[in-house]
């Protein structure tokens, strides 16, 4: 008798349950493991680093060389692991180097802006240093490198802290590189071109 009660009350709690609420619950559901699932994966995350290598070597009659880089970060996001690339240059000439960089096109989350163009190249840099809630920043260990085997570091750094301080930018621009990475998933989200110029001194 009893067992026939507590089967009563069960089928009437599940009447009253609709089918509304039941998919409400679903979509609840999967939310949640949709941010543990993204959580998790930031948690696991290490520090990108990329070297690369150019040796400066000025020939007679030589008094500027200038290279060509090419930077990807593949994805962006709040919260992210710093990604830092680099390349290291070593000045094999007899008199010493003066490095100097300047940026020649950035496309950032698809949308492109080229120096010369768009803008120069100071205004570009400084556009990316400040225009967007994540850091892209540029600088060199040293710019004056020595003859006969000095070297020196020209290092990209991308971060992006969890909370910048603009709730409504840290949203807007982190939902426009979750959609740009789902509609372009093999496609960097940042990718810059830069010119390194070793000048004789």
């Amino acid at each position: 008798m009893e067992e026939k009660k507590a089967e009563r009350r069960s089928i009437k709690i599940f009447k009253r349950v609709s089918p509304i609420t039941m998919l409400f619950l679903a979509l609840t559901l999967s939310a949640n493991l949709f941010a543990w699932f993204v959580y998790t994966t930031k948690v696991d995350s290490t520090i990108t680093a990329h070297v690369k290598g150019w040796n400066v070597n000025f020939m007679a009659g030589n008094t500027q060389l200038s290279q060509q880089i090419n930077f990807d970060v593949a994805n962006i996001y709040p919260g992210m692991v710093t990604h830092t690339d680099s390349i290291s240059v070593t000045n094999n000439g007899e008199m010493t180097a003066i490095l100097s960089y300047e940026i020649e096109s950035a496309t950032i989350l698809g949308t492109e802006y080229r120096a010369g163009r768009d803008m120069t190249s100071s205004e570009l840099l400084a556009y990316l240093e400040n225009h967007y809630p994540f850091t892209i920043a540029f600088s060199t260990s040293n710019n004056a490198v020595a003859a006969g085997g000095g070297t020196s570091t020209f290092t990209l750094t991308v971060s992006w802290a969890y909370e910048s301080g603009d709730d409504a930018t840290d949203t807007f621009w982190g939902e426009q590189a979750y959609d740009y990475k789902m509609s372009h998933p093999s496609a960097p989200s940042i990718s810059l071109v830069m010119k390194i110029t070793a000048m004789q001194n």
